[in-house]
């Protein structure tokens, strides 16, 4: 499981690096962001498990999808000299990821089926993206970064 993750995050890299995402920076993460969410629901769903480890290696892909061009952003728009702490700060919240939801998924598994997790969890992932995306706040700084990044 793990092993197939790995290998579509490798092949994911290899993607990002030769097609490079789309011009628009926000549409390639959102674009990795909604298929992971539509993966993670397939992994939920009942499948051989042949069919779940090419879901995996699918998910896996996503990863570098969404991952270049959100560092990409941050190396382009915040301040070089701020840059260590912005990303010591990214790196924290990201390592903390994980223990946190063993913590919460973990006890949750006991109760509820891992499917229902996956499923549901990949529902929100999508919905969370379509949401960013959607916000007028949120839309309007994307449309400021990337004005500035023509700029330069």
């Amino acid at each position: 499981n793990e092993m197939v993750f790995f290998v579509g995050n490798i092949l994911g890299g290899a993607l990002i690096s030769a097609w490079g995402g789309f011009k628009n920076k926000i549409r390639t993460i959102g674009t990795g962001c909604l298929v992971c969410g539509v993966f993670a629901v397939m992994l939920g769903l009942p499948f051989p498990f042949a069919v779940y480890l090419i879901w995996m290696g699918l998910t896996g892909i996503t990863m570098p999808v969404f991952n270049t061009p959100f560092i990409t952003l941050f190396q382009e728009n915040v301040d070089p000299d701020k840059q260590g702490r912005v990303f010591s700060l990214i790196t924290v919240i990201t390592g903390s990821i994980m223990p946190l939801a063993m913590v919460l998924y973990g006890p949750l598994a006991d109760y509820v089926k891992i499917e229902s997790i996956l499923i549901v969890t990949g529902v929100l992932f999508v919905a969370g993206t379509v949401f960013l995306l959607r916000d007028k706040v949120i839309k309007n700084n994307l449309l400021e970064l990337e004005k500035r990044e023509d700029a330069l």
